[in-house]
């Protein structure tokens, strides 16, 4: 079964984002994206309607004039990109959760303000779990 994540950048800088499920008993998980950038947040995204929002399953889909699309990434607009997850559950089950390790690396966009300090920006690293719960599974 097919699970769609979406991701969003709030940062002025670009994200790289890695997901890796956890262990888990119940289902056989596939990210099927499991390392993707995240462009950085721009005022303008918010109000540009002509850029393409539509789906990007299809392989030959193009994202933003850049290339082809990246296996599976399903769609693409501004600084958020929807990744998708195959889920195949082992056997029936009340309360399927997935475990997710997702670390995000990003350049501390707050050393440009600080004007004092010419040296390289930083490199920021936070790593958390998230758990999605898809309820009874058959």
């Amino acid at each position: 079964m097919p699970v769609v994540l979406r991701f969003t950048n709030p940062l002025y800088t670009e994200m790289d984002v890695s997901v890796d499920v956890g262990e888990l008993d119940a289902a056989q998980t596939d990210v099927l994206a499991p390392r993707f950038t995240l462009p950085p947040f721009a005022e303008l995204w918010e109000y540009d309607e002509d850029e393409d929002d539509s789906s990007l399953a299809s392989p030959s889909a193009s994202s933003s004039g850049r290339g082809i699309v990246k296996r599976g990434i399903i769609h693409q607009h501004g600084n958020q990109i929807a990744i998708q997850l195959d889920v195949t559950p082992r056997a029936q089950t009340q309360k399927l959760t997935i475990p997710l390790c997702i670390t995000c690396t990003h350049l501390d966009d707050m050393a440009e303000m600080d004007t004092s300090d010419t040296s390289t920006p930083r490199r920021i690293v936070n790593t958390f779990w998230a758990y999605v719960s898809l309820g009874t599974v058959n």
